[in-house]
């Protein structure tokens, strides 16, 4: 992030339907630059909003101008991110901090994160004798690099609640706060997991795709194939190319279409399961996997036309299954087409 000083002002973004930012001074020692996600007085609450930009001056007195509260320590915005709500906001007609809202759609995800109890190794003295549980539980906490979380602990272990409180009581293990967020799992996709064959005509098809994403070159490519004709097997290729390159993939799919038995595929493919971003997920599954992305921990992620607007760290490839399907127009809260806004993505 880049230093500035306070004779700068930040044009603040907030995620509601205006169409310009707003601006406000920022507190002498507060380091902020263009993508930081600030909170600023708005009205009678505080809102997160996005520095869009900063200026030497403004058009309002400085004397009515409010100062930034505070800027996120964990997340901030890509320039990339920004020119693209920019040109969706003038392209659609959306206002642009609406657009930003759907950027900004998992609220509690800037919230600092939830302290729960958790377990890391306490000390072993030669005059103590352990049980078979005991001995597994330090086993695992030595081998899983804790701290753990209970629930965690006691599901590798296979003990209960009582088992690890005699634990403790001896010194075997001890209790710590931690995130919430750290105890998440974090599998990453291995494209050399296992591989397949290819028929000469998927083989054709493959060696443009891997050409572009390995050099990063930006190219609108239509496949045309009917049901049962391998395109699958030809994205996933292509997505294993992109995670060789360290760079994030976003497959779009009809939310119809987001399956078991297409996270099965991938699975077999990659050896875990990616990301999925979906109307059916719990507060605390959208809030990790938001964090999850903004950060390019996430590095595969598979969602319905919404997942276009969350905020990539490193996107490096788009897929768009069945692009002619009439789920990837959005009616409501602004009027897009996915597939035409992730040509611009």
């Amino acid at each position: 992030m880049t230093s500035i000083t306070p004779r700068y002002i930040a044009k603040v973004l907030v995620p509601l339907p205006f169409t310009k930012a707003f601006d406000y001074t920022i507190p002498e020692a507060m380091n902020i630059s263009p993508g930081s996600i600030v909170k600023v007085p708005f009205g009678k609450r505080d809102l997160w909003g996005v520095v869009m930009s900063l200026a030497h001056s403004s058009t309002t007195q400085k004397n009515k101008l409010k100062s930034l509260y505070e800027v996120h320590k964990l997340y901030e915005i890509s320039q990339k991110n920004i020119n693209f709500l920019k040109w969706m906001a003038e392209y659609t007609l959306i206002p642009l901090g609406q657009v930003l809202k759907m950027v900004l759609s998992v609220p509690i995800a800037l919230d600092p994160p939830k302290k729960i109890l958790g377990y890391q190794t306490g000390i072993i003295s030669d005059d103590k004798t352990l049980t078979d549980n005991q001995q597994r539980i330090w086993d695992i906490l030595l081998k899983e690099k804790p701290p753990l979380s209970s629930k965690a602990l006691q599901e590798k272990a296979k003990v209960s609640t009582a088992v690890l409180k005699t634990a403790q009581k001896k010194g075997l293990i001890k209790t710590v706060s931690i995130d919430a967020k750290t105890v998440t799992s974090n599998q990453k996709p291995n494209p050399n997991f296992s591989s397949l064959s290819y028929s000469p005509d998927q083989q054709e098809v493959l060696e443009v795709l891997i050409q572009k994403t390995k050099t990063n070159t930006y190219e609108t490519i239509l496949i045309h194939g009917v049901t049962g004709s391998g395109k699958t097997e030809v994205y996933f290729e292509a997505i294993a190319e992109n995670l060789r390159q360290g760079r994030q993939t976003l497959i779009l799919l009809p939310e119809i279409s987001l399956t078991a038995q297409w996270l099965e595929r991938f699975e077999r493919r990659f050896g875990c399961c990616p990301l999925t971003w979906h109307s059916q997920m719990t507060p605390a599954q959208r809030r990790n996997a938001w964090q999850d992305i903004v950060t390019g921990k996430a590095l595969v992620v598979v969602g319905a036309r919404s997942a276009l607007m969350l905020p990539y760290h490193n996107l490096g490839l788009i897929i768009i299954d069945e692009e002619h399907e009439g789920s990837y127009k959005q009616e409501e809260s602004g009027v897009y087409h996915a597939r035409d806004m992730a040509i611009a993505k």
